[in-house]
């Protein structure tokens, strides 16, 4: 009986699940989930006209955690966009141009159509996804936003987004096959 290469078994899965876009539109998925799961008691925070805020506790930091989900999820899909369109090459053990958090840079380079609302959003998610979801403050104070805007309107934004970006992958995979 012959030993298992597990060099080349560890080689051939991440070869496979960064060039194929089920694997990105999966993770997307599962993230989108977990921002759900965190948005919904965020929301519920909220108050509205007419009634005080139902929370039990003070769950507003859930915003930033939200969006930063939010934007993994998107930048998921973003990834899988590209290797759509053109699979990365794996070089020296990694996979080349996929490395990173720019998420509109990645829509761009996919051709997707974006509003001038979808890119705000964006350029938002973008902050949470690399410091104001994750730490107290950026790598430096050049990054420092003196506000991290939440929108109320953010979880509504976050679904249309991801469906539209969902449902282009999908599409593309399709007409592939």
């Amino acid at each position: 009986m012959s030993e298992v290469d597990w060099a080349a078994v560890k080689a051939l899965a991440y070869e496979e699940a960064a060039t194929t876009p089920q694997s990105w539109l999966n993770l997307a998925d599962d993230l989108r989930r977990a921002a759900e799961a965190v948005w919904a008691p965020f929301e519920d925070a909220l108050p509205r006209p007419g009634r005080p805020s139902r929370a039990k506790s003070s769950p507003f930091g859930y915003g930033a955690v939200f969006l930063m989900l939010a934007g993994l999820a998107i930048e998921n899909l973003a990834k899988g966009l590209v290797v759509q369109r053109k699979p990365p090459e794996i070089k020296d053990g990694k996979a080349v141009g996929i490395a990173g958090h720019g998420i509109l840079a990645r829509l761009k380079s996919a051709a997707v159509p974006l509003t001038n609302q979808d890119r705000e959003f964006i350029r938002r998610l973008e902050m949470f996804v690399s410091w104001a979801g994750r730490y107290p403050i950026p790598l430096n104070v050049a990054q420092m936003k003196v506000e991290k805007t939440i929108h109320t309107t953010d979880g509504d934004q976050f679904k249309a987004l991801f469906d539209r970006l969902k449902t282009l992958l999908l599409r593309l995979v399709k007409e592939s096959q």
